[in-house]
């Protein structure tokens, strides 16, 4: 449990500081490539993570897995996924040039993807040696790289918009961030745990293969249900009504860095104790714990604050775009979950089942936004994404609960006293917002209120979490 809190401190370290990043980044963005920009902005990201997880189908997952289960064979495991991804990068720039040609963009919007796509595959490398540094838990490196790769393509970014530079020059900021991050991660790899090995045992990176295809399989589905509505605004909607969607829901995947946390911490420790279900349920619940500490205040505030949120970040022009994040609250809410879910059934070796459930996802989801896009653009959007989001859910859980046996969620006194210091909170959200407080005012004063309440009610107490750390480091 000790070196669980110490993987949750450097993870929470570095998503905190690319959130913080993401937020500085999105205001001038949204501001300085218009509507339309910005929604070509989000087209080209969409298609550059599809790029990421061909080349990427679940390996870097496994990698983690193994190595924590064995720690003696990290370079031979490492060299055969290595070799794999090379061979992978070149099916995903073969499959990535084919739907250019058949999707027919603009010459403008095809630049935009291609460079995009070019950052992605940078980060595929760099991903895969994060799952190095996952399975030996020296996450540290990881939240260095990661935060100055935000920091570099913030600041490019940022600085580029400043000089009066369009979206096709914007996009570069993240090519050079990629490859300063890949220079950095793969130079602490070699130099510090492993030798430099590259070779192709065909059977092996096979074995490796089927064993994370259904990873990547289940990556590529959750990312088509949760992107597929942008994809789909594009050939149904306008390039105005992506960059309201888009804008609502970047706001929003602000609550992605918790269960990201969690995930990377978490999975070496379910890995480890895989066989025994009473431990591995201890710490899953834990993990559920705090994520129900975000989950339940999360939807009054965003539904009741959605429209000054909208106007702070992203200004006048996206006002429209508050319907939207109030109904991709609830989305955001089982999105948590079941991203939680994930590193159970890898270190259960369930992960095929996760593939299932969502296939029957992706299905309801392609027929909703076929249906609702067209009345209702954007809006007929988020409701898919709700309805889809909620139905993973319901499938995910009750399968691996019956399969397991024991409990995965807090006692319901715990959710109770969570659901109490919530409707404390919203109680200031009401009275700060009557008074007409400016809105950054009223979310530092909500936010203050709930950790104040979760003190007082003995629901969540931080002196318990740096204790654990300081013994950890002791």
């Amino acid at each position: 449990m000790k070196q669980l809190y110490k993987n949750i401190s450097f993870t929470s370290l570095h998503q905190i500081i690319v959130t913080a990043l993401a937020f500085v980044l999105v205001p001038v963005a949204t501001r300085y490539l218009g509507v339309d920009d910005y929604g070509l902005y989000a087209v080209a990201t969409t298609i550059g993570f599809f790029v990421n997880l061909i080349a990427d189908p679940g390996l870097s997952t496994i990698l983690t897995r193994e190595i924590a289960k064995h720690p003696k064979i990290v370079s031979k495991l490492f060299a055969r996924v290595l070799s794999l991804k090379l061979v992978l990068i070149v099916v995903a720039v073969c499959i990535l040039i084919i739907y250019l040609f058949i999707a027919q963009y603009s010459a403008k919007s095809t630049r935009v993807i291609l460079v995009f796509s070019i950052a992605a595959l940078l980060g595929s490398f760099s991903s895969t040696a994060f799952g190095v540094f996952r399975g030996i838990e020296k996450m540290q490196y990881e939240a260095i790289g990661v935060s100055l790769d935000k920091f570099l393509s913030v600041s490019i970014g940022i600085t580029l918009l400043l000089l009066g530079f369009g979206v096709e020059y914007f996009i570069w900021s993240f090519v050079v961030s990629g490859l300063v991050l890949f220079v950095f991660s793969f130079r602490i790899l070699y130099k510090k745990f492993l030798a430099f090995e590259l070779n192709w045992h065909w059977r092996q990176s096979l074995t490796v293969l089927r064993i994370s295809i259904y990873l990547g399989i289940s990556a590529f589905l959750s990312m088509a249900y949760n992107y597929l509505d942008i994809l789909m605004l594009s050939k149904m909607g306008t390039l105005q009504d992506i960059g309201l969607y888009s804008a609502a829901y970047r706001i929003l995947m602000v609550t992605r860095i918790f269960p990201t946390i969690l995930v990377t911490a978490f999975l070496p420790q379910l890995s480890s104790n895989h066989a025994n279900t009473k431990v591995l349920s201890a710490f899953f619940r834990e993990g559920v714990s705090y994520l129900l500490l975000i989950i339940v205040p999360l939807i009054p505030a965003a539904v009741y604050l959605a429209k000054p949120i909208m106007l702070f970040i992203c200004g006048q022009d996206y006002a429209a775009g508050a319907a939207a994040l109030q109904i991709l609250a609830f989305a955001i809410a089982a999105q948590t979950l079941n991203i939680f879910f994930v590193p159970l059934y890898v270190a259960t070796n369930n992960q095929n089942k996760i593939v299932h459930f969502q296939v029957f996802g992706l299905l309801v989801n392609v027929v909703l936004n076929l249906l609702l896009i067209p009345p209702l653009s954007f809006i007929g959007a988020a409701i898919a994404t709700v309805a889809t989001e909620g139905i993973i859910f319901l499938f995910i859980f009750i399968w691996i609960r019956r399969k397991l046996g024991v409990p995965l969620f807090p006692q319901l006194f715990y959710s109770l006293k969570v659901t109490f210091n919530a409707v404390a909170m919203m109680v200031v959200v009401f009275f700060t917002h009557a008074v007409h407080l400016h809105i950054l005012v009223v979310i530092i004063l909500a936010i203050l209120c709930y950790f104040l309440a979760l003190e007082i009610t003995n629901t969540f107490r931080l002196r318990h979490f740096t204790r654990m750390m300081h013994a950890e480091s002791v």
